[in-house]
């Protein structure tokens, strides 16, 4: 009918479903960008992360700043330790015996310091006594006797004067385990009323006689045994 007004239709079904389309589609690409975004900077983290862990483990016997290296230290042969099964360091050696010199003149000063506490006049270093001593000291380690005497028989005197030594009276002391010439010159030769003092229990006497005035020669020499046992003879003689 003309002049008449109808009233306009709804949209119909599709175009209402044409723009929830449109709108879902641009939410999903924002959606899709927004989760590349994400998986970029996961990636760009990761790399980041690998990168520094490397930098912060660093390989063996690496040298770190503030915490330098230290050379092994050098090892000094006296003292190095013997590998395992390896041979143990020897035995320490004996203790050296003092230079053959120098042992009459120790024996010399002790005497002639016990001679001056009796007021008497000092003795004289005789080397025909000192050879007569170091005689003795030769057959008593090579024999292994420790006498006065040697298996032939021969005593102090017969050995002075196979030295050469032409005195009158001679008389001997041979002391085992003391160590110092002191020592052995005091017990081998006591002063008067000492003669009774103890002595170590290390030391053995195999001959002493008490020290008095009137000898003019000394002679001495020693020796130490297979045991390291310090072994001394002492020979005083008047001329």
């Amino acid at each position: 009918m003309s002049g008449s007004t109808y009233p306009s239709r709804p949209n119909s079904r599709p175009d209402l479903y044409s723009g929830a389309r449109r709108r879902f589609s641009g939410l999903g690409t924002i959606a899709s960008g927004f989760v590349a975004l994400v998986l970029v900077l996961g990636a760009l983290l990761t790399s980041e992360l690998d990168r520094y862990s490397t930098q912060d483990d660093p390989p063996p016997n690496a040298q770190t700043p503030g915490s330098p290296l230290l050379p092994a230290a050098p090892v000094d042969p006296g003292n190095a330790s013997p590998a395992p099964g390896g041979t143990p360091p020897d035995d320490p050696p004996p203790s050296a015996s003092p230079p053959a010199d120098s042992v009459p003149i120790a024996i010399l000063t002790a005497i002639n310091q016990e001679l001056s506490g009796q007021g008497c006049k000092p003795v004289k270093l005789d080397p025909k006594l000192v050879t007569a001593a170091r005689n003795h000291m030769n057959t008593m380690v090579a024999t292994g006797y420790l006498d006065l005497r040697t298996p032939d028989g021969t005593g102090p005197a017969g050995r002075a004067k196979a030295a050469g030594f032409g005195g009158s009276r001679v008389v001997e002391s041979v002391v085992l385990g003391a160590e110092a010439a002191q020592d052995a010159a005091t017990i081998g030769f006591p002063s008067p009323g000492k003669s009774g003092d103890a002595v170590p229990i290390t030391v053995q006497i195999v001959s002493r006689t008490t020290l008095m005035c009137g000898y003019t020669s000394l002679g001495a020499d020693f020796r130490r045994d297979s045991r390291n046992v310090p072994i001394w003879s002492m020979v005083l003689g008047t001329k």
